[in-house]
């Protein structure tokens, strides 16, 4: 309903301004509403084995 997704872009919002760049980048590595179905995105902050999470 287009409720959902007005409220969707107020948290959003409320998010970025709480959490800053942790939450952006979370948001580039994580759909929004529908899964990805092949897979994840290769991105640039892939971690090697055996670093710190």
């Amino acid at each position: 309903e287009n409720a959902d997704l007005v409220a969707l872009q107020f948290e959003e919002r409320d998010l970025i301004a709480e959490f800053g760049a942790t939450y952006q980048n979370y948001r580039r590595r994580v759909p929004m509403l529908v899964p990805r179905l092949f897979g994840r995105r290769q991105t640039d902050d892939r971690r090697t084995v055996g670093a710190p999470r």
